[in-house]
């Protein structure tokens, strides 16, 4: 996947490449027919987000996997189907009790799965924000466990989530992981900000 990933991205460089400079290239050759190549700041700034979803693929099998396992002192899973009682409430106040037991450090990232597919991630600094909140997302009843990262570095935290939303692509995360200023910066994400420095640079 990364590698097909590389080549689409050198092609859409070589695409962007071409549309601008081709008023240049026409003025010392016969125009080619039909439409002309435009470069507005709107096809610019949807080609930079492309380009950056590509740096993802490409980053997130070796480079965002490594630094995430890297960061994280103590992994734990929570199989749904494995928890006793029916209902929500009932697996609610199960995973309560497992998590107050078995999670040793208040700053954590985790992510809810169904199989393969990675459904949602989101993080708890401090102890704030925990996963059970989600348990009443229309999502929930797909989720067939809970994977739980923690770090004893608060700082860290925001970093996990953003490479664990690069590495694992949830379905149902919509943005991306919130930063703070305080927070260590994502590698990935310092990628994407030379991608979109050096791309809005040439329109």
């Amino acid at each position: 996947m990364a590698k097909h990933a590389a080549v689409r991205f050198d092609r859409l460089l070589k695409s962007l490449f071409s549309r601008r400079t081709h008023s240049i290239r026409t003025l010392v050759r016969s125009p080619q027919r039909g439409r002309p190549l435009i470069l507005n700041r709107s096809g610019l700034n949807k080609t930079i987000q492309q380009l950056q979803d590509l740096a993802s693929e490409c980053l997130a099998e070796d480079y965002a996997r490594t630094e995430f396992d890297r960061l994280v002192d103590k992994r734990r899973r929570w199989h749904v189907t494995k928890s006793k009682g029916w209902g929500r409430e009932a697996k609610k106040r199960n995973f309560n009790q497992w998590f107050d037991t078995k999670i040793p450090f208040p700053n954590c990232i985790y992510s809810f799965w169904s199989n393969s597919t990675c459904l949602y991630v989101g993080r708890t600094i401090r102890g704030k924000g925990r996963p059970q909140s989600h348990f009443d997302t229309h999502w929930f009843s797909k989720t067939t466990r809970i994977e739980i990262s923690s770090t004893s570095l608060g700082s860290e935290v925001p970093k996990l989530e953003c490479l664990a939303i690069h590495t694992f692509n949830p379905v149902y995360n919509r943005r991306r992981a919130s930063k703070s200023m305080w927070a260590k910066k994502c590698p990935v994400c310092k990628v994407h900000e030379m991608i979109k420095d050096e791309i809005s640079t040439i329109c």
